[in-house]
């Protein structure tokens, strides 16, 4: 049996976070295709921000090892956290340095194709130092778990490493290349985000033995930022079952939350400004129409109030209210700025809802095929008039419900996926 070994800041099948949500189920699903996985991850369920550039882990201590759907799982007690003095005073260096590049390169061009070859320009040329610097604040760094991979590494085939921009990119593919091991970088890269941004990342692409990209659009950014890399377009996935499930029912969704009467409008995500909710308010104010509600769902990160009357917020639901609410609404909103992919779309498009997304977000526009299956929109007002055009016109929004179900389940189930992964795997193993 082939066997794997994946690399995870976050494990648990209680987090809901899309990339850790990606995580479990990728590896719960190598399992299924007969592959052995075995997961080192840190012993904490979050963390939170000590100041702009560190980060603070929190271990908890009944986070224990555990084999869950077949995934036998060790984590490791977080072990270095920047002490708060020496946080804010590598923060203020960091930024002085940025600042430095804004005067030398000029403003990063927001909603621009050239933003991405613009931050590349910037941490192409910045010292080196710099990153270990980041690297250094945002963690996790775990003494245990640093001994456990050089430990580990000589008894697996492959290995899998997650995500950008934490340090265990770093440190799991230093020890597999010691060890001549091949290496898969699950990235999750934001390209519109100057945090994902800097050479020693660049050096962990051109070193993998292979890129999990998500979209073609992510494919070709690889071959431009580590032009030895080698980005292979895998997408991400949508339980199928849980989604085709015979119990699921919108009207119980509008029932609980008194939306019996409205047409709703959803939009899923922690709540937070890269997410870009204002947007989606910004969308049904301009649209002010009583009969629309925008309900909101996913973690109050930012704590900032909602003063609309067209706007429902209901934190984060169960599974099965969140399942429910994809039934209930007429479309799905995605205005996020900083992604790498989208899962929201496919769960929409599986109740062959149709969506509408960020068009300055290039990831995630290149999966939407603008005016087949949702619509790529230009800014608030934008949304408000795709918003306008699909409830007027149920007929068009049902023919772009039906081609993104098509779609979703052609390419994009966890099965799907992880044949691709686990092909790849075998591919990998026979080479080395």
């Amino acid at each position: 049996m082939l066997r794997a070994l994946h690399v995870w800041p976050l494990f648990s099948p209680q987090l809901t976070n899309g990339s850790d949500y990606y995580a479990y189920m990728l590896s719960q699903q190598l399992v299924v295709q007969g592959i052995q996985v075995d997961v080192l991850a840190t012993q904490c369920l979050r963390f939170a921000p000590q100041s702009l550039f560190a980060l603070r882990w929190q271990n908890d201590p009944h986070l224990l090892n555990e084999i869950a759907d077949g995934i036998n799982i060790q984590r490791f007690p977080v072990t270095y956290a920047t002490p708060n003095l020496w946080a804010h005073s590598l923060s203020q260096l960091i930024m002085r340095r940025w600042q430095a590049e804004e005067r030398q390169y000029g403003p990063a061009p927001q909603d621009s194709p050239q933003l991405e070859h613009y931050y590349h320009q910037r941490a192409s040329a910045r010292p080196k130092w710099y990153d270990w610097l980041f690297l250094l604040g945002l963690g996790p760094w775990s003494w245990q778990l640093w001994r456990r991979l050089q430990q580990a590494m000589p008894q697996y085939d492959v290995v899998m490493v997650g995500f950008v921009p934490f340090a265990l990119v770093w440190q799991t593919i230093f020890w597999a290349r010691r060890y001549h091991k091949p290496v898969v970088l699950l990235p999750l890269f934001h390209p519109d985000d100057v945090y994902h941004h800097h050479r020693v990342f660049y050096e962990c692409f051109a070193k993998a033995s292979a890129i999990l990209a998500q979209t073609s659009y992510s494919v070709n950014l690889f071959k431009q930022i580590a032009p030895t890399s080698n980005p292979i377009q895998i997408g991400a996935g949508v339980d199928f079952k849980s989604f085709s499930a015979a119990d699921i029912n919108g009207a119980r969704f509008r029932a609980k939350y008194g939306l019996e009467n409205y047409r709703v409008v959803l939009c899923v995500g922690r709540k937070e400004y890269g997410k870009r909710y204002d947007l989606a308010v910004e969308a049904v104010n301009h649209l002010a129409d009583e009969r629309v509600k925008l309900v909101l769902i996913g973690e109050d990160v930012d704590q900032q109030a909602i003063h609309s009357p067209h706007v429902v917020f209901l934190g984060k639901v169960s599974r099965a209210d969140l399942i429910d609410a994809y039934d209930a609404c007429e479309l799905l909103i995605f205005p996020s700025q900083h992604e790498s992919f989208g899962m929201v779309m496919l769960e929409a498009w599986m109740r062959r809802k149709p969506v509408l997304c960020n068009a300055h977000c290039r990831p995630v526009a290149s999966i939407v095929a603008h005016g087949d299956d949702g619509f790529a929109c230009n800014g608030s007002a934008d949304f408000a008039e795709r918003i306008r055009q699909l409830l007027e016109d149920s007929d068009l929004a049902a023919r772009l419900g039906a081609n993104g179900y098509h779609k979703t389940t052609t390419h994009y189930t966890w099965e799907i996926i992880g044949q691709k992964v686990s092909q790849l795997y075998r591919q990998l193993a026979a080479s080395a």
